[in-house]
């Protein structure tokens, strides 16, 4: 780790400064602050940092004698510039090639990253020319290289491998993943700074960092299913106390050290696909029978979301949790077999959520309340880190609603049922569908219907659909309008149901 001193007179930019870059991700840590010119000089005597962020206007001593002063002793010392907007040109024409950036105040992340990458960059450089690196630095540095594919000659490989202790017989990646879990404050730098040290003291692997998460180029590979729950739950009891969510991968071993780049690019990949994973595991084996390397359509299914949102409609309307969890889990796994990416899923079930509940307002207007507040909610979906999260998610919001409409058992259920269908005659209802819903026999629900009703489902709902159709044809609408109004999508087959079931055609019943 490359050490960092920061010296500014005003206490609030300190202390964002050392939080709003995940300096250890960079390659650096914070080694001290000053607050002033004076303190800063003490500090850079003491502590030796490779680089320092410096306040142009400080007390005691200004940032540019600062600079200059340690210039005088120190050639390769890197600065980066705090300044406000009224000292900038000031600042730029009092120093130019002697600083590696200038800041403006409120400072920007993204580029104070980039400065801090140029000098690290820079800083590695100086490290091998002057022959500094010690063996956690050539580890680190023949990792990196490795890892993205940038093999050096075999021979230097072997012969660093034997230097560094990384000689074994076969090679695996493990990718180690902690982000904030939304639930309080960002804990993640303490965490992977607590899971650099458990890995010193338990050796789960050589570590290193790309693009933000940890990679472990495991002691042992690990390839059965307790040895991932083991390896796992090692890793989770070490970070236990910090509210963050872990994910880890892991790549295929591999037998020779320059190929670990394979087993590093099969870990990213199954990284990528986190959000479909349960959580609670080594994501090795995908759950999902979609190929991972794969980018045809092949073994794609069509996804119909109507079908999924009329049956979590019809599950919230009985009043039916478990109907409620078997309808999101079911849709989402459909989703995935269709291919839907991330992103695609969120919204789809956002958009499922929102037109069960705008149904559920138009049947109950006094749930509207509740309902109204549920639709606000939504957004909130774009939020979840996996797919099981976000099913739980809209189930916790939708079950006080459940609870609410009642629950089905029985002759309760059939109750349920013609209640349903006079609310809803107009979609496409059908007893195969309602079962799955209801979680029964279609056969058997089918004669729990006929004998509460005395009538077959799809008698029942003809019937409640032919009276409704008069009523709309009393009220002078045109015949397809009707047939179209009650469900029947086809003009001619609503002629037969009337007929049957009337006596007369619709159009000889509008006359009378």
């Amino acid at each position: 780790m490359y050490k960092v001193l920061i010296a500014d007179d005003e206490k609030l930019i300190r202390e964002g400064l050392t939080s709003i870059v995940d300096w250890e991700e960079q390659g650096f840590e914070i080694v001290g602050t000053a607050a002033d010119g004076n303190d800063a000089y003490a500090k850079y005597k003491e502590l030796h940092p490779h680089l320092m962020l410096v306040d142009i206007r400080m007390p005691e001593m200004n940032g540019l004698r600062l600079i200059e002063l340690i210039r005088e002793q120190d050639e390769q010392m890197h600065f980066i510039i705090l300044s406000g907007y009224a000292d900038f040109d000031y600042a730029k024409k009092a120093i130019t090639s002697r600083v590696d950036g200038y800041i403006l105040k409120p400072v920007d992340e993204d580029e104070l990253l980039d400065y801090v990458g140029k000098v690290k960059a820079e800083l590695d450089k100086q490290a091998v020319s002057a022959g500094q690196d010690n063996e956690e630095d050539k580890r680190n540095r023949l990792l990196q290289a490795l890892l993205g594919g940038d093999v050096p000659d075999r021979a230097v490989v072997q012969s660093l491998a034997v230097e560094l202790d990384l000689k074994a017989d076969s090679y695996q990646v493990l990718l180690v993943s902690i982000e904030p879990d939304h639930n309080g404050r960002d804990q993640t730098a303490e965490a992977k700074r607590h899971f650099t040290a458990a890995n010193e003291q338990q050796n789960w692997g050589a570590a290193t960092v790309i693009d933000g998460v940890m990679a472990l180029l495991l002691r042992e590979t690990c390839q059965s299913e307790a040895a991932l729950n083991r390896l796992y739950s090692s890793i989770a009891e070490a970070l236990v106390r910090f509210d963050v969510r872990l994910t880890l991968s892991l790549g295929n071993p591999v037998q020779s050290l320059e190929h670990i780049n394979q087993s590093y690019e099969q870990a990213s990949q199954r990284m990528s696909r986190k959000f479909f994973e349960p959580e609670g595991r080594i994501i090795y084996h995908s759950r999902f029978s979609q190929p991972e390397d794969k980018d045809d359509d092949t073994g794609k299914r069509e996804f119909q979301p109507a079908v999924f949102s009329e049956n979590l409609y019809y599950a919230l309307d009985i009043g039916n949790k478990q109907s409620l969890a078997n309808v999101l889990e079911q849709a989402g796994d459909s989703m995935i077999r269709a291919g839907l990416d991330e992103e695609a899923i969120k919204g789809t079930y956002a958009q499922m959520v929102t037109t069960t509940l705008t149904k559920v307002a138009q049947s109950y207007p006094e749930l509207r309340a509740d309902v109204q507040e549920a639709i606000a909610w939504v957004i909130n979906l774009y939020k979840q880190p996996s797919m099981r999260r976000l099913q739980v998610a809209v189930l916790e919001r939708l079950e006080p609603l459940a609870d609410k409409l009642g629950s089905a058992d029985s002759d309760q259920l059939v109750k349920k049922m013609t209640d349903l269908i006079q609310r809803n005659y107009g979609e496409n209802l059908k007893l195969e569908q309602l079962a799955e819903v209801f979680n029964y026999n279609s056969a058997y629900l089918g004669k729990l219907f006929k004998n509460f009703t005395g009538e077959y489902f799809n008698t029942y709902l003809d019937k409640v659909r032919i009276e409704k159709a008069k009523e709309l044809l009393d009220q002078g609408l045109k015949v397809y309008a009707v047939a179209e109004r009650v469900g029947y999508t086809n003009v001619d087959y609503f002629h037969s149901k009337f007929k049957k079931y009337v006596g007369l055609s619709p159009s000889a019943y509008k006359k009378k």
